[in-house]
């Protein structure tokens, strides 16, 4: 069962933050759990603004997955509320198997479409997705004692854009049918608020610390 975020009860918010843009996005190929992809130029910055968008913040963790686009982006976070970059293999983006490396242009409307239970060979599935989603946030909810005793109970969390809609759809106990839909675009910031989970929950609440063209697939 996934867990969903204790911190909702503790008053901490969760800052689901995607990368910014890297290479790969700028050339429109299919990146999934490809791990040395670094971001572009245009990525750095996206960064830098979303390291000031949450710099007034009271951050007490910055969590990432440990490749590389995301890990440049978090240190960019992390810098600014002197803490270091804690890295999880739990938050890497969906496998997409036999996909990667290849072009985004007629691939993102089939994984959109796809069963819960569906990956391309060697791949993820929506479901497994969410489970590993569900994974780290248990992870997570130990070390909450500690955090809110540190620098602040927030948690930022640095990501990509389908394991974000997993992460998102586990820590409000949804399950894999009520996933959003939406894929966050690059540099966006999603913030999980305390309170009582609505019946209907809204699309991802975010601040877009930059604007740049929406990629639909990481």
């Amino acid at each position: 069962m996934n867990a969903r975020w204790a911190g909702r009860r503790a008053g901490a918010r969760l800052h689901l933050v995607r990368h910014g843009q890297s290479t790969w996005n700028a050339e429109g190929l299919l990146q999934g759990q490809t791990l040395h992809v670094p971001l572009s130029p245009d990525g750095v910055k996206q960064a830098l603004t979303v390291a000031e968008a949450l710099e007034r913040e009271p951050v007490g963790e910055v969590w990432t997955s440990d490749q590389l686009r995301c890990v440049q982006t978090a240190e960019l976070v992390a810098a600014r509320h002197h803490l270091r970059v804690r890295r999880s293999v739990l938050l890497r983006e969906q496998c997409h198997g036999i996909w990667e490396g290849t072009p985004v242009a007629g691939r993102a409307a089939v994984l959109a479409a796809a069963d819960p239970d569906w990956a391309p060979a060697g791949g993820e599935t929506p479901r497994e997705l969410l489970g590993r989603a569900g994974r780290f946030l248990g992870a997570l909810n130990a070390g909450a004692p500690h955090r809110v005793a540190a620098t602040g109970p927030d948690v930022v969390v640095v990501s990509h854009g389908e394991t974000i809609r997993a992460l998102f759809a586990a820590a409000l106990g949804l399950g894999v049918e009520r996933m959003p839909t939406h894929i966050p675009v690059n540099g966006t910031v999603h913030t999980i608020s305390p309170g009582p989970v609505p019946a209907e929950p809204a699309p991802l609440d975010h601040r877009t610390a930059s604007r740049p063209e929406a990629e639909r697939i990481t």
